[in-house]
């Protein structure tokens, strides 16, 4: 975070369980953390008093700006059985001209959309025991005077829909001043089979593929699970989340499978 003024954030204090940590100590630390994207969720509300619609979840997934680029082969979501990049494990290099962002920078040769390197233990992922706390994961990068931690390098692999982008536009110019503005829409999506569209590309919510570059980075064009995730969709990944044991279906939430303290540790960590 370049610029503390330009995010929402919030004062926390950060505790990580020691072996969770490279060195084996915990961390407990007063931090500023700045949100960088969101999903806010709702069940269709009619459903109750009207016969005629369906109980289904609207998701709508949001971002700051300032995240990532656009990839140069960016799918189009009004064209998205013609896009070449399906369950791919990277959707190509940034746009022409990309400059710096939260996730990117432009001097590193690095693939994009590539998860680190896990451990061979668990957890998969240690925390280092100073900010940068991910720094085992990432490689100094020099960008003129300043030295940048480089990480997973990040692109959007989907464009966002032209009325979107309108959208997006009315509200910052009257957000204008407050952090908010520097937020984006990125898409809404519902639970439905009404696309039509034909496999591989999934019909049981519209758009078919939504997904957040912070919150679902290297899963964005799944049409089907892969060893990399879910499907690159918030329904599409959502519908499969279960109970604690793992076979009763949880209303699209995850929590209730990661119950118990040991399970919900390793996975966060993960």
């Amino acid at each position: 975070m370049t610029d503390a003024s330009r995010y929402i954030t919030q004062n926390v204090l950060l505790t990580v369980a020691p072996d969770l940590v490279s060195n084996t100590q915990p961390i407990c630390a007063n931090v500023t953390v700045g949100m960088v994207g969101m999903h806010i969720i709702q069940r269709n509300p009619a459903y109750a008093t009207n016969a005629a619609l369906l109980p289904e979840w609207i998701w709508s997934t949001f971002e700051h700006v300032d995240n990532a680029p656009m990839a140069q082969a960016a799918c189009d979501p009004a064209d998205p059985v013609g896009c070449v990049n399906l369950n791919q494990p990277s959707c190509g290099a940034a746009a022409t001209g990309s400059g710096v962002a939260s996730y990117f920078v432009p001097s590193t040769s690095a693939a994009t959309n590539v998860s680190p390197t896990k451990s061979s233990t668990l957890p998969n992922f240690v925390w280092n025991p100073a900010q940068p706390y991910a720094k085992g994961y990432a490689q100094p990068v020099s960008v003129g005077t300043r030295t940048l931690y480089s990480g997973p390098q990040v692109v959007r692999c989907w464009q966002v829909y032209s009325l979107t982008v309108a959208l997006n536009a009315q509200w910052q110019k009257a957000l204008a001043g407050s952090p908010l503005a520097n937020y984006q829409l990125v898409g809404t999506q519902w639970g439905a089979s009404i696309d039509g569209r034909v496999a591989p590309y999934p019909n049981d919510a519209v758009p078919g593929l939504l997904s957040n570059a912070t919150l679902e980075t290297y899963i964005q064009n799944n049409t089907q699970p892969t060893t990399s995730g879910g499907v690159g969709s918030c329904i599409g990944c959502h519908r499969v989340a279960t109970l604690v044991d793992g076979k009763t279906p949880s209303d699209f939430s995850f929590l209730p499978g990661l119950a118990t303290p040991t399970p919900t540790r390793i996975q966060f960590a993960q």
